[in-house]
């Protein structure tokens, strides 16, 4: 049978289908990659999501990853796991773009593996990297900031394979 990407991603939140029939459906539609498609990257996140339950990555190991960061490392073992439940782990190719800078901030990331790099431009175009963030590091909060206009203050990218869990 077949299925356009948008009524996959309908059954998907419907959680109406196995996992060896999400399994099926995800390899068999090609998932479109325009970056502006609120529609594929939902249905990506999805895929990213299911794709964490599959593996069954266990909410201790995140924990002791989290507890690395010192924004959260002192929020108890509980809350640490309620936060992990309701985020979502995916993944990034060496060069894929996390956030652009001056784009609206809607996350905040910590590295489970990888390097993400923090940068910028200068006056004259030249890139300058202010930051290169590894496993258990905050990365994007700093659009939290009671100063910020709720932007992108800088842009990320991944500069190994790299694992995120998205808050």
């Amino acid at each position: 049978e077949s299925h356009s990407w948008e009524s996959v991603l309908e059954l998907f939140q419907r959680d109406v289908l196995t996992s060896s029939q999400k399994q099926a459906l995800v390899t068999n539609i090609p998932i479109p990659v325009t970056q502006d498609d609120a529609t594929s990257k939902k249905l990506r996140l999805v895929v990213a999501v299911q794709e964490l339950r599959q593996k069954n990555h266990s909410i201790e190991g995140y924990i002791k990853i989290v507890r690395r960061q010192g924004l959260i490392s002192h929020l108890s073992k509980d809350i640490l796991a309620e936060i992990i439940e309701k985020s979502a782990e995916f993944k990034l190719d060496v060069g894929d773009i996390l956030f652009i800078e001056g784009h609206p901030g809607d996350a905040v990331y910590i590295v489970v593996a990888g390097v993400i790099q923090i940068f910028t431009f200068d006056a004259l175009g030249k890139e300058v990297v202010l930051a290169a963030l590894s496993k258990g590091e905050l990365v994007g909060e700093h659009y939290l900031l009671k100063n910020s206009d709720g932007n992108r203050s800088a842009s990320a990218r991944a500069v190994k394979n790299t694992t995120l869990l998205r808050i």
